[in-house]
């Protein structure tokens, strides 16, 4: 029988790993010719260790997931030149021992595509690290359609519904019969003998994968090893058996899990995974937050902050309607936050509405200028119109939903600090990470803001960024008075899975408001530092002279 494999390889740190060579060989007696295409690029070293087991090596520019690579790999050749197509990927480890089983048992079955393992999330379907498609499929109009149909898309998400689940789904409906080595049912006799329960929603190939293995499945998940569910141990006869050399999968299980915090360094743990964005109807990504396990710090920051995703929010422009009046208590509060001091030039970064802008108006401030989130993650010298040597302009500065929005906040303040006048006053709001709310809604809370807010901190790292600056601190409380937004809108998303954070939530309006308001004081009396927002009150040094040096010049 002529086969071709059609293989998809990605790896963050663009190589080759041993395991992938060795899956290639393992599979390369079982086919006539093997295609390998990589959205990582290949050094020399790595495309002649390829040229050992793949007949035609392709590197593409890192668009589009592994249906995508297989698109380009399976548009390279002839397809009517063979009697079976299999698509593999480098999410697993394998084949653990030879193929010869496998392939002699699904010979057997009756079926047009089969797969090592099924799944019932979202829709029923074959999961996808391993598939094949026999001739009369493969020579299909159903089969030449679903592959042009295929687009490199960015979101894991959208592939996994459109392509790994469709998949199944379009087949099927178009009269094909699919397969699965490993059937369901088989997976939970194994987990009801082991004292576990496997449900439907359950991925087996993760949760299960030693089951799996028990099942007599060649492959081994790289999740299940990289997130712990797998105990090594209980597989090491197996692979003592079967022959499969340890250390491949040994320099997976040793790579660290827990990231590093973008400010202390330390080391971070799993605070919400799969976060969405709840103001944007047609964004269908989800994104992992970490906590900060040191004490000190305790932030929690959105995971590969490297892909920093621009904020749809226009820069705020300066429209003050006269009608609008400062009536609003978090008007009045952040007035109040700059102190009965002398007033002057404000520079207002981030988002702040206009009935903010009224009330700092109304004491006595002079807004000079707005500047949105965007411009702090492009270009920190746009805080100083391009001269970086600007110093001493403004005497205030509010920072009000932008800070959690830069990758740089150590730059941002330092900036803010050259920028205001010597005993000039800083006034910082951002969501607080050691919320209540955030405890109670987890990923629904609204502070997240995913996938713009990508540092979320506390009172403990706001103390040391602004001290660190050159700031001195001289307020720093979380506020609780605004919890009844933060509850509303956290509730209007995980009630109905989407809202907008320029309206007012839809769950709710004044009684329930006042309801939760009041809530969130009387928790603030008892739970301190507990509240969704951080306000920090801080002001520039003042010049000091030394009376010596002024008298040795003279």
């Amino acid at each position: 029988m002529k086969r071709l494999v059609c293989y998809a390889h990605f790896d963050g740190k663009g190589q080759v790993r041993p395991f992938v060579l060795h899956s290639l060989q393992m599979i390369r007696p079982w086919c006539a010719d093997l295609v390998f295409v990589s959205n990582s690029p290949l050094t020399d070293q790595d495309q002649a260790l390829l040229a050992f087991s793949a007949t035609h090596v392709m590197v593409n520019n890192n668009t589009g997931y592994d249906f995508y690579m297989w698109k380009l790999g399976l548009e390279s050749v002839d397809l009517s030149l063979y009697d079976e197509v299999i698509l593999m990927n480098s999410s697993v480890f394998g084949p653990l021992f030879t193929m010869e089983p496998v392939f002699s048992a699904m010979a057997a079955v009756a079926c047009d595509f089969w797969g090592i393992t099924e799944c019932f999330q979202m829709q029923p379907h074959i999961q996808s690290y391993f598939l094949v498609f026999r001739k009369a499929m493969v020579r299909s109009e159903a089969f030449r359609l679903f592959w042009n149909s295929i687009l490199p898309y960015t979101n894991k998400l959208q592939v996994i519904q459109s392509y790994e689940v469709g998949l199944t789904q379009w087949f099927v409906e178009s009269g094909f019969r699919a397969g699965v080595y490993c059937c369901f049912e088989q997976i939970g006799l194994l987990c009801r003998g082991a004292g576990k329960r496997l449900r439907k929603k359950d991925n087996t190939s993760v949760k299960f994968a030693l089951e799996l293995l028990q099942a007599g499945s060649p492959f081994l998940k790289r999740d299940a090893v990289r997130n712990r569910k797998v105990d090594l141990k209980r597989i090491d006869q197996y692979l003592e058996e079967w022959g499969y050399p340890r250390r491949l999968i040994d320099d997976e299980f040793s790579e660290p899990v827990r990231s590093v915090c973008p400010l202390c360094g330390g080391s971070g743990k799993t605070a919400c995974k799969g976060v969405q964005d709840y103001r944007n109807l047609h964004e269908a990504g989800r994104y992992d937050y970490m906590r900060c396990t040191t004490p000190s710090c305790g932030v929690v920051w959105r995971r590969s902050l490297s892909a920093v995703v621009h904020s749809t929010v226009a820069t705020t422009a300066l429209r003050l309607p006269a009608t609008v009046r400062a009536s609003a208590s978090v008007s009045s509060d952040l007035a109040s936050a700059f102190g009965t001091g002398p007033t002057g030039e404000l520079l207002v970064i981030g988002v702040a509405d206009n009935c903010q802008l009224q009330g700092l108006q109304e004491a006595g401030w002079r807004i000079s200028g707005c500047l949105s989130a965007d411009i702090l993650r492009d270009d920190l010298d746009a805080l100083t119109g391009g001269a970086a040597t600007a110093t001493d302009r403004y005497d205030g500065i509010l920072l009000v939903s932008g800070f959690e929005q830069t990758y740089e906040p150590g730059c941002l303040l330092e900036a803010c600090h050259r920028l205001l006048k010597p005993q000039g006053v800083l006034v910082l709001v951002t969501p607080n990470s050691a919320a209540l709310l955030l405890n109670l809604f987890r990923g629904y809370w609204s502070g997240f803001n995913a996938p713009r807010n990508l540092i979320i901190h506390n009172r403990s790292s706001m103390r040391s960024l602004l001290t660190a600056a050159g700031f001195e601190v001289t307020g720093l409380r979380t506020d609780s008075r605004k919890s009844d937004r933060y509850a509303l809108h956290s509730l209007e998303s995980l009630l109905n899975k989407w809202t907008s954070g320029s309206v007012d939530p839809r769950t709710g309006r004044r009684w329930p408001a006042l309801l939760l308001r009041a809530c969130g004081a009387v928790l603030e009396l008892f739970l301190r530092g507990r509240g969704d927002e951080c306000v920090a009150v801080a002001s520039k040094p003042p010049i000091t002279v030394n009376v010596n040096d002024l008298t040795q010049s003279s």
